[in-house]
């Protein structure tokens, strides 16, 4: 009966660990505005969108026996940029989708009068002018719209996002609840198994999709939308990948830490923690070394995810220039939030380590803070040799507080450990 259950709770844990994993990446991704919008804006989307519509309605014009020129000033990057915006806007806030061809229209009008003003071309029947308008108004819309899929799609797409969100909710309440039931009764091997299950779903469905669709010739409606369609899916694809990896790489340390390998080098402390410690200033050296706009897109994109994540706990469908204000006024706080965290936990390490030469003293909290300080003004100083990066003696002292408040954490977390272990003797 228990080895029944076991491989339940296995095959519950394993379902829910990829539900839990494909719902964080498609609202990552799919349900993300700002990371549609970036991949538009990265991938020349609107310029291909201005040569494709343009094409298409000099095409038609053509036909009239009117000159290309009447298109001038008509329609521009800019222009068709806003109007994609809108439409984006109003796809993921769930509100009708129109095209504004108002704009397009007047231009389009007087140019047409003012070339056959112009040019002494007579016309026989006015009705000519404004049919020939309104086609090329149709053309217009229909190439920005995709023959209205944006508005077709909203509703079906909307629903599928709440589901996902439904998903993502009880995903991680059935994954921590399996969690609890594997750890505590049937030990590490079963989430092992879950997280290399994990790993197997996620590659393969990769794998799967990579071999049975054509993703590099995908062809929809016209090759501005096509090609960001076959980079929208890479991307996505790329997701399920890293995390499937993450998910092996993470099943193979709770592999690591419960064998004996792993407990022999508990036993030897000082290596242990030096190696940690090591490792996660090689870690600060790394975000330090990053440039400035590759350093500002990081914090960009990781303070966008917590404001989209907030936004869609409390359910709230919020215009996107008050989440873009959001995004730019939280920028400031994340940084120094990162700066911060980012020295508690050496703060936290550098004292763990020196703890296993003597016990904890004044004198080692004080050495440990001054380790931890000279590393951050090191770190500032090693930003000044960065290509768009400068050093700030506000970080410093924000890294210090860092450090502080972890070296007192683990002072007291120590202290409490010793008085228990006392009572224990008792």
């Amino acid at each position: 009966m228990r080895v029944v259950l076991s491989y339940i709770m296995k095959f519950i844990q394993s379902i829910s660990f990829f539900l839990l994993s494909l719902s964080l990446i498609l609202i990552f991704t799919v349900f993300n505005e700002d990371y549609v919008l970036d991949l538009l804006n990265n991938h020349n989307y609107y310029q291909e969108l201005y040569d494709n519509t343009l094409e298409e309605v000099s095409y038609y014009l053509e036909q009239s026996g009117l000159n290309e020129e009447v298109l001038n000033n008509v329609i521009s990057v800019k222009s068709l940029k806003n109007e994609i915006i809108t439409t984006i806007d109003n796809l993921y806030t769930n509100q009708k989708i129109t095209v504004n061809t108002e704009e397009f229209q007047n231009n389009l009008t007087t140019n047409i009068n003012n070339y056959i003003k112009d040019n002494n071309i007579r016309v026989d029947n006015k009705d000519t002018v404004n049919i020939l308008t309104k086609k090329l108004v149709n053309i217009y819309e229909e190439e920005i719209s995709y023959n209205n899929t944006f508005e077709k799609v909203r509703p079906m797409f909307n629903k599928a996002y709440k589901l996902t969100k439904i998903v993502l909710y009880l995903s991680i309440i059935v994954s921590i609840i399996t969690y609890l039931i594997n750890r505590y009764i049937f030990k590490d091997r079963n989430i092992i198994a879950s997280l290399f299950t994990n790993f197997v779903i996620l590659v393969g469905l990769v794998l799967y999709i990579k071999y049975t669709i054509d993703i590099n010739n995908i062809f929809f409606y016209n090759t501005s939308i096509s090609n960001i369609l076959m980079e929208f899916i890479n991307s996505v694809l790329k997701c399920m990948l890293v995390t499937g990896i993450v998910s092996f790489l993470l099943g193979l340390f709770i592999v690591f830490t419960t064998t004996g390998t792993f407990k022999a080098l508990r036993k030897n402390k000082k290596l242990f923690h030096s190696i940690l410690v090591i490792i996660w200033m090689l870690v600060i050296f790394n975000f330090s070394s990053q440039n400035g706009p590759k350093s500002t897109k990081t914090s960009d994109v990781v303070t966008s995810m917590v404001v989209n994540v907030t936004t869609s706990v409390t359910n709230k469908d919020i215009p996107r220039e008050e989440v873009k204000k959001k995004v730019e006024d939280s920028t400031f706080l994340v940084r120094k939030t990162a700066h911060f965290t980012e020295y508690l936990i050496l703060g936290i390490l550098v004292l763990q380590l020196l703890s296993d030469y003597t016990k904890i003293n004044k004198r080692m909290l004080i050495v440990s803070l001054i380790i931890c300080y000279l590393y951050a003004v090191s770190d500032e100083v090693h930003q000044i040799f960065i290509p768009g990066r400068t050093a700030k003696v506000l970080d410093t002292f924000i890294d210090g507080a860092g450090s502080l408040v972890g070296i007192t954490i683990y002072s007291i977390y120590q202290s409490k450990c010793r008085k228990m272990s006392f009572f224990d003797e008792q």
